[in-house]
């Protein structure tokens, strides 16, 4: 196995993609999730635990939500990162 990491631009975007493509996957199982349970009538004591139980899920889908933009963004901020040091290190021997 090896220790090394490897990456290029295009690996950098592939993995924006693929955390996008997670997001509108997500999104739309919470979605589906929601119609089937919109679906059954909740009374009494099991009306308050399922909303307990739906805020709660709730949260933590806005908390995976919240992860999965800032990973996108910290992927995308790597790529920027890397273009700016290959491009500093392009200069540096060109000169």
């Amino acid at each position: 196995m090896s220790d090394r990491i490897y990456m290029d631009r295009g690996s950098m975007a592939a993995g924006q993609e693929a955390i996008s493509a997670a997001e509108l996957h997500l999104r739309g199982l919470a979605d589906d999730v929601r119609t089937a349970t919109g679906r059954l009538t909740w009374a009494g004591a099991d009306a308050v635990g399922f909303q307990g139980y739906q805020k709660a899920w709730d949260g933590i889908f806005a908390d995976t939500l919240d992860m999965l933009l800032k990973l996108r963004g910290l992927v995308g901020l790597s790529a920027e990162n890397s273009e700016i040091t290959e491009k500093q290190n392009a200069d540096m021997f060109a000169t």
